[in-house]
């Protein structure tokens, strides 16, 4: 009787140690998969937010005076992004562009100099 419940409590010991295991490597999966999800999106949200500013770029190179009353929204597969400001100083126009994957938020801030509306130049580029 003695040996059989030795060997039960064993039994449960040994079960006890491998759920925990089992329950840390399914959390530990769980959380790799999560924060690659999150980094696609930030890559996402990322190159959004460029073709935003590039898509500003464009249309001041075309017309030196292009402006917005209201964010300018621009539909991408798989997402959207917005000029929310383009800001005329000089011969600089100064683009704000915003993009949103699931969670992921990037808002990109470029000053571009036309005084060579032939060469136009970006003097600043920082993200915000």
């Amino acid at each position: 009787m003695k040996k059989g419940f030795a060997t039960l409590i064993v039994v449960i010991i040994v079960s006890a140690i491998l759920l925990a295991v089992s329950v840390g490597s399914v959390l530990s999966l769980f959380t790799l998969r999560t924060e690659r999800m999150q980094s696609r999106d930030k890559f996402q949200s990322r190159y959004f937010a460029e073709t935003c500013l590039e898509y500003g770029f464009l249309h001041i190179i075309q017309d030196s005076h292009y402006s917005i009353s209201s964010p300018e929204v621009i539909s991408i597969p798989n997402g959207s992004c917005s000029i929310t400001s383009i800001t005329e100083s000089g011969n600089s126009r100064i683009i704000t562009a915003t993009s949103v994957v699931s969670r992921s938020f990037t808002t990109f801030t470029a000053t571009l100099d036309i005084s060579d509306i032939n060469n136009p130049t970006i003097t600043n580029f920082q993200e915000i």
